[in-house]
């Protein structure tokens, strides 16, 4: 009887201990665009919570309730969808909310630049290496609530 009740003891230990990391705003940042980089577009479907209406708009051939192919769209198309090399910075917005400041990685593990558009120079458009980021809590977990870079 006393080894049910340490059992029972060891297990509301367990349960009441802190969160997973998975759990974590953090977390789903950087597991989110693991996935979108490694080309696991239902699982970044998943865990993306942001607007779909302008890859919607890039992707007209791509059925607007099927954000797994339009995920996949996005980041085959239009958007660069790289790995979190680092989170540069982060605010606590809110119980529910979270902007990060991040680096993005290359394939080859350099940090990722966005350099001027269109024919701007430097001056007029500087390069960018880091990004905001915004995660917020739903009822079904930490959500993400931007889709890579774009680069025209």
């Amino acid at each position: 009887m006393m080894k049910f009740f340490i059992t029972i003891f060891f297990l509301f230990l367990c349960a009441c201990g802190p969160a997973s990391p998975q759990t974590s705003p953090h977390a789903t940042l950087t597991q989110f665009y693991q996935a979108l980089a490694a080309g696991r577009y239902a699982e970044a479907a998943a865990n993306y919570g942001g607007s779909y209406d302008t890859i919607i708009g890039w992707n007209g051939d791509v059925a607007a309730d099927n954000h797994v192919k339009l995920i996949e769209a996005g980041c085959t198309r239009q958007l660069r969808c790289l790995t979190v090399k680092q989170i540069v910075s982060e605010q606590q917005l809110s119980p529910t909310e979270w902007l990060f400041m991040v680096e993005f990685a290359n394939p080859d593990g350099t940090t990722f630049v966005r350099g001027p558009c269109c024919g701007a120079s430097p001056q007029d458009q500087p390069p960018q290496h880091q990004f905001e980021q915004r995660v917020v809590q739903t009822a079904n977990g930490w959500k993400v609530t931007s889709l890579g870079v774009y680069v025209p």
